[in-house]
């Protein structure tokens, strides 16, 4: 008779010499890819935008399939909980996967750590706008009067505990200045007060800012990524005026459950990025004022645990946890 080590070692042998031929023999049914936003937005749009030349490239159906509600949580919680074989994959976005306590404070239904990367799809940089009646040119200028009057100016953001509130929690602490933040139920109001002169500088997603700045409505005086975008080349990087460390943008992506195989995850990986790299694709993107941009597993999976990090360091300092 076989002793229960042997019946073990057995088992994880089996096991191990599975795995390659579960990999090689992937997909042999549809994929599905889910989206935690309801349909006809752009995150719907550029999953689809993605989907369908990705069945072509694997030889099966990648299925859409859409579950809205709690800011993505739903469908974030559908994937997690899914089998780990390739057949479930999830459109994530830095808010559900970094940004997951502030969705849900301390005890979240989910955590990064359930999921494994795939690859970055795009960029959604935020820049740092300026109003006109704040009477600086550039961002050297703005850091040296903020660093001269603490506390005198004020920042809006589209709502408290959210992408521009962090981006200016962050910059205030990065940079050394203390302003006065005031919250706005969304970004519109926020973007009429700074156009108006109602505050001083925020925070915001690129499209209409640029769309602005070129009618001479506003300065745009730096990005928040780390390295300038093709849509404002002459503007510089915080990181480039001395605010050491500073990227925080939006970001979407593609995860699976943790513990998918290595080698699916890695031709997933390489199949999206030749599809974000066709001039069709990466020009649709770019249209949404999103920045085309894909990653291996590995260094999404480090972008990930980087940004929970800056994420969950600034909701503290800013009392929301």
């Amino acid at each position: 008779m076989m002793s229960s080590w042997k019946y073990a070692a057995a088992a994880a042998s089996l096991a191990l010499m599975a795995g390659p031929a579960i990999a090689q023999d992937w997909p042999s049914r549809p994929v599905t890819l889910v989206v935690p936003y309801p349909a006809g937005g752009n995150t719907d749009t550029l999953a689809r935008l993605v989907a369908a030349p990705l069945s072509d490239a694997l030889g099966q159906p990648v299925i859409v399939e859409n579950m809205p509600g709690a800011a993505g949580t739903i469908g974030s919680v559908h994937a997690s909980q899914a089998e780990a074989d390739g057949y479930t994959i999830l459109f994530g976005t830095s808010s559900t996967m970094a940004g997951v306590r502030d969705l849900h404070g301390e005890t979240p239904p989910y955590a990064p750590d359930d999921f494994s990367g795939v690859t970055m799809l795009a960029l959604v940089p935020l820049v740092l706008t300026v109003s006109n009646s704040f009477e600086v040119s550039n961002i050297q200028e703005l850091l040296d009067y903020a660093r001269n009057h603490p506390g005198e100016l004020n920042y809006g953001s589209d709502g408290v505990g959210g992408l521009t509130h962090l981006a200016g929690e962050v910059f205030q602490e990065r940079a050394g200045i203390e302003m006065q933040h005031i919250p706005y139920q969304g970004t519109a109001p926020m973007m009429t007060d700074i156009l108006s002169g109602a505050i001083d500088l925020a925070f915001a997603g690129a499209l209409a800012p640029i769309q602005y700045m070129n009618d001479g409505q506003l300065k745009i005086v730096a990005v928040g990524t780390s390295e300038r975008i093709s849509a404002l080349p002459d503007v510089p990087t915080l990181q480039e005026a001395g605010v050491e460390g500073y990227d925080v943008g939006s970001w979407f992506g593609i995860v699976a459950p943790a513990g998918t195989d290595a080698a699916i995850l890695d031709r997933l990986s390489t199949e999206i990025a030749a599809i974000i790299a066709q001039p069709e694709v990466s020009e649709r993107i770019a249209g949404f004022g999103f920045e085309p941009m894909t990653t291996t597993p590995a260094e999404l999976d480090a972008r990930i645990r980087d940004d929970f990090q800056v994420w969950d360091t600034a909701l503290r300092e800013a009392g929301l946890l």
